[in-house]
């Protein structure tokens, strides 16, 4: 086990993944909320939302430890991981139960479709924010569109499945830092965290909503954190590289410093000049 700035390295970068892998829901989790009653209680609605998302990443970054643990120190497991991937160490696992296991490996195989829906559902509406057009467009057709981008991808990236993942779960985490840092600076600096300084009747109108520059000016700076800190299979970059021997994914955490910052600054300049 690395120990050190090596065990630092490796522990950064192990979290920025498991990171990665559950703060993605932020930008969608509303969606999902957003039909309850109004008298629903918030609590109710912050734990249902917690609990949904940490119990299922619990059980499945535990699982994917213990088939790793497995690949490590059984050398059956190994050859089944470098031949076949990740399903190799899950079909050892589930070898002793003969048929039973076979069925629950193919399950966990298509468990992989439904498991998109929610994705293409959260697509379609986030797409609908690429302008007023996009309201006049069915649902059905993002649907679809999101789709076959996600099949084609997908193909292309089961190549490199475990790299390729990796690379992907980072990039997904460091823009909806971004989007968190936006979403609370907004209500709580321009705001006051006050809901009655929003004008809930000016979401579809243009000319009574700000540009964005705000938002712009969080994400560019926001991108150039993630360029000075992230550790991926193709790019290792200059802050990163310091952290152990062989550098640690830091560009969450940089990511989140260098938006914090600049947002405050963009938005406060485009309020003072648009008034909005």
């Amino acid at each position: 086990m690395a120990m050190g700035a090596n065990g630092a390295a490796v522990a950064l970068s192990y979290i920025a993944v498991v990171f990665s892998f559950a703060v993605s829901w932020i930008n969608c989790a509303a969606d999902y909320n957003v039909r309850m009653p109004l008298s629903t209680p918030r609590y109710k609605i912050f734990a249902a939302t917690y609990l949904g998302i940490t119990l299922p990443s619990i059980l499945v970054m535990t699982l994917g430890a213990a088939l790793y643990t497995g690949a490590q120190t059984d050398p059956t497991w190994k050859q089944s991981y470098s031949r076949y991937g990740v399903g190799g160490p899950l079909a050892k696992a589930l070898e002793p139960a003969g048929g039973f296991g076979k069925f629950c490996l193919v399950l966990a195989g298509l468990s992989s479709i439904p498991n998109n829906i929610p994705n293409n559902y959260s697509f379609a509406l986030h797409a609908q924010n690429f302008g007023v057009w996009a309201i006049k467009v069915p649902r059905i057709a993002f649907v679809t569109v999101g789709f076959v981008v996600a099949t084609v991808v997908g193909c292309v990236a089961s190549i490199s499945f475990e790299s390729s993942l990796l690379t992907v779960l980072s990039i997904v985490g460091y823009w909806t830092v971004v989007h968190l840092v936006v979403v609370a600076e907004e209500h709580i600096l321009f705001r006051k965290s006050r809901w009655s300084m929003y004008n809930w009747d000016a979401w579809d109108k243009p000319d009574l909503l700000p540009f964005g520059w705000g938002a712009i000016g969080a994400f560019v700076f926001g991108f150039l954190g993630a360029a000075l800190g992230m550790k991926v299979t193709w790019y290792k970059a200059p802050i990163a590289a310091l952290v152990g021997k062989n550098g640690g994914n830091i560009g969450h955490e940089l990511t989140f410093a260098f938006s914090a910052v600049a947002f405050p600054l963009f938005r406060w300049t485009e309020k003072r000049w648009s008034e909005k």
